[in-house]
């Protein structure tokens, strides 16, 4: 059929040559001692300050809705703080809770603002007793 053409048949004799014309075992390359030692020393990187790298950047990553609150010089900085710290624990799941919390601009009610001013008006002024007038 299709074997019998002559182009399938060129194909053939060439596919014979080149088997015949490759080596038939083949040997790789010998290895050098700074070769080694290098592979050595990335393999030492690797197990060794890596994971120490790795940690303090995940540290540092997590501290800073605390960075950006204390910035901000926001109201509730230490409650930033301790979620920040839970993040750590949890491995980074309220992150992003603290991350918002920290740029979240706190709102204070009309109705908050008119107590502070009458519980202010209505506390009594403060008498040092201590001395009892005398100077």
């Amino acid at each position: 059929m299709y074997s019998d053409l002559p182009i399938f048949r060129a194909l053939r004799r060439a596919a014979c040559a080149g088997a015949l014309a490759a080596p038939l075992v083949a040997h790789a390359a010998p290895a050098h001692a700074f070769e080694d030692s290098l592979a050595n020393v990335i393999s030492w990187v690797a197990v060794t300050v890596m994971p120490v790298v790795a940690l303090y950047l995940f540290w540092k990553i997590h501290v800073l809705p605390e960075v950006v609150a204390e910035k901000r010089h926001h109201p509730q900085a230490e409650a930033i703080k301790v979620l920040c710290l839970l993040s750590l624990a949890f491995g980074g799941l309220l992150w992003p809770l603290a991350w918002l919390w920290a740029y979240m601009k706190p709102i204070e009610l009309p109705v908050v603002l008119r107590k502070r001013a009458r519980d202010a008006a209505q506390a009594p002024l403060s008498v040092d007793l201590r001395n009892d007038g005398e100077a």
